[in-house]
């Protein structure tokens, strides 16, 4: 019977102390064993003098894509606290050397959590685009980095288009940021008036089902659901029309 107990990782890790390694190639096999979780193994490769610095473009474990980072990137969007102490208290990396670009923001709101970012600011990373990072967290449905950036900044801020993060997590199907926002963080329900909330996940269509369904218990009461239209059409008109031609 043979074993799966020694993986690809193994031979690997045999190879690159039976051989000699190019200079150039260790550090993309660095940063290949960080994306992969192999922290172990980076850990000594790390402490053997490889460089963790150097930017490599990754993907994550649904494959999509990220930011161009170092390993020290891949460990704050991974939440690997364990890790960014390493290189940060043994190896002297400065946390302000992470990317300061906006697809590297969007990946560590949606990645991170909130002791990650924590532990960056308390380490001198300065987050400029707190507002921005509350909206794509709230997008995501990471609660996490919400809570994070709800330290310092009010949980109804808007972006230059007037959208705000509850309207952001409604638009990503959110349901539990939904709840969030408004059960812990009182967001705003009625805005000029209107239901804006409530019309912004009508709209969405069948997707956003749930999200309507607890918006229209929160927002009664508040609001006269009854007649939110000029044309003095319901809640219960607009879902009868609905029905008639996406009987879902």
């Amino acid at each position: 019977m043979c074993s799966s107990d020694l993986g690809h990782w193994n031979v690997v890790f045999y190879l690159i102390h039976a051989l000699p390694v190019p200079e150039h190639d260790k550090a993309e096999i660095l940063h290949l064993a960080a994306r992969n979780s192999r922290w172990k193994m980076v850990k000594r490769l790390v402490r053997e003098g490889w460089d963790f610095r150097q930017p490599f473009g990754w993907e994550d474990n649904e494959g999509k894509e990220r930011a161009a980072v170092g390993v020290a990137g891949i460990a704050a969007c991974q939440r690997n606290l364990q890790i960014l102490q390493f290189l940060v208290d043994s190896h002297g990396f400065d946390v302000r050397d992470l990317p300061t670009t906006t697809r590297f923001l969007q990946d560590l709101c949606w990645l991170s959590d909130g002791r990650t970012f924590a532990y960056l600011e308390s380490k001198g990373l300065n987050y400029r685009q707190r507002a921005r990072g509350l909206h794509l967290a709230a997008g995501a449905g990471n609660i996490s980095v919400c809570e994070f950036f709800l330290r310092k900044l009010e949980v109804n801020v808007p972006d230059g288009k007037g959208t705000t993060p509850l309207h952001r997590a409604i638009q990503g199907c959110q349901l539990e940021t939904v709840q969030y926002l408004v059960g812990e963080q009182k967001a705003q329900l009625v805005e000029g008036g209107r239901p804006t909330p409530l019309l912004l996940s009508m709209g969405r269509g069948v997707g956003t089902v749930p999200i309507t369904m607890y918006l229209l218990q929160k927002t009664s009461g508040v609001y006269d659901v009854d007649k939110f239209r000029e044309d003095g059409a319901s809640v219960l008109h607009f879902y009868l029309r609905r029905c008639a031609t996406d009987p879902r």
